[in-house]
């Protein structure tokens, strides 16, 4: 679906917006860091970090309900960098621009004579392919 054919409630909100202020919680001191500099281990005490987002309240201020429409419609729109758990944008990492998202994207063609899929690209698409489908990897299959 195009952005234009979605209610005017949520058209706004379809395609979301750069926010929040992330900074590093340290699980075991409690400290603060910031995420220009990639950390793994607490500088302080050597424990866990987490990605936290300080502003998280601002999620807030939309009800529930509106939360969902816009979840539902975004699964509609044919944007893949919001495919995935990305549909979640705000949830999980509301600084990372749509154009710095990786999403895999693979095809399957069923063949003709045996009703199975095999993975191609698209040059390997010949007279035997009468079936294209988008297909996301099983997790386990990409590294």
């Amino acid at each position: 679906m195009k952005l234009d054919q979605f209610p005017p409630e949520v058209q706004a909100s379809v395609i979301p917006k750069i926010g929040g202020k992330y900074l590093y919680r340290c699980l075991g001191c409690g400290s603060l860091f910031g995420i220009e500099e990639l950390l793994y281990t607490c500088p302080k005490c050597d424990s866990v970090l987490l990605i936290e987002d300080i502003q998280w309240e601002r999620l807030k201020e939309i009800p529930g309900e509106k939360w969902r429409k816009i979840f539902d419609y975004r699964k509609m729109s044919n944007l893949p960098a919001l495919s995935g758990i990305y549909l979640f944008h705000e949830l999980i990492g509301s600084i990372i621009p749509l154009e710095d998202i990786v999403y895999l994207l693979c095809l399957f063609v069923r063949r003709a004579n045996t009703g199975g899929f095999r993975q191609c690209n698209h040059e390997r698409v010949g007279r035997d392919a009468i079936l294209l489908q988008k297909r996301r990897p099983k997790p386990e299959r990409l590294f």
